[in-house]
Order: C-alpha cells, then sequence, then structure tokens
C-alpha cells in the first residue's frame, strides 16, 4: 500500500504499482474569483494542493516502480489548465 505521510492509500496494493498503472484523478481545489483579491496565503493554499500535492503523489509512487522497472503513472486534471474561464485564472495556473 503506498499512501504520503499517513493519508489514505494511493494504490491499494504494490502491484498496482508496480506492474498496471498507478492512476490518480484529483481535480485539487477549483476556486473562482477576481485574481487580484486572493491572498497569498489562499494562492499559496491552492498551489499546495493543485500543483504540490500531484509531486508529491509522483515522488512516492516512484520509487516502486523503479524498483520492479514498470509501470505508469496517469494524472488526470482539469480542461482549466488549457481553457480558462472568467474568474478562474488562477485555479487554470495550478
Amino acid at each position: 500500500m503506498l499512501s504520503i505521510g499517513g493519508q489514505s492509500p494511493l494504490c491499494t496494493d504494490k502491484a498496482s504499482i508496480s506492474d498496471d498503472v498507478c492512476s490518480r484523478c484529483a481535480a485539487g481545489i477549483a476556486s473562482g474569483g477576481l485574481s487580484e483579491t486572493y491572498t497569498p496565503e489562499q494562492l499559496r493554499d491552492l498551489f499546495e494542493v493543485n500543483v504540490f500535492g500531484v509531486h508529491r503523489v509522483i515522488r512516492a509512487a516512484l520509487p516502486e516502480m523503479q524498483r520492479h522497472n514498470s509501470g505508469l503513472i496517469i494524472n488526470v486534471g482539469s480542461i482549466l489548465g488549457r481553457l480558462t474561464l472568467p474568474f478562474y485564472g488562477l485555479y487554470g495556473r495550478g
């Protein structure tokens, strides 16, 4: 079982990491509003989940995958990374 910091499991068993695919679908934090009204703390929280969270998952899965010399990570994000909507500019950047 793979987890980060005692959180819920990312993949249910080693076979799902080493032999098949570790797939993580996380929408993250969607937060709309005028970009200039975000505080630095709100923006930091947004990036903590939507950017750094994905990085943590990959770093946690890779050692086991490398040990078995196999595996595939599929990250499913949001269309707002390519196309943004009014008042969702900061979310689309994450």
